[in-house]
């Protein structure tokens, strides 16, 4: 059961936001970090993305947290 002050679907927002910032900055990087950090933005995003996938999954099928 997940505590009741913690909001998942706010976590989740503030999560998105931090690797969209890391995204817009890599931008601003020097070459041989700015292809890193794209890189790593892109897999954390997938990453938070297949998490959602999964929460949505459970939810559908009834599971309860």
């Amino acid at each position: 059961m997940i505590a009741a002050d913690f909001d998942a679907r706010r976590a989740v927002g503030a999560l998105v936001l931090l690797i969209t910032a890391l995204f817009l900055l890599s931008g601003q990087l020097p070459s041989p970090f700015a292809a890193l950090a794209r890189c790593a933005a892109a897999a954390l995003f997938a990453v938070v993305f297949a998490g959602i996938l999964v929460y949505v999954g459970l939810w559908l099928f009834g599971v309860r947290f």
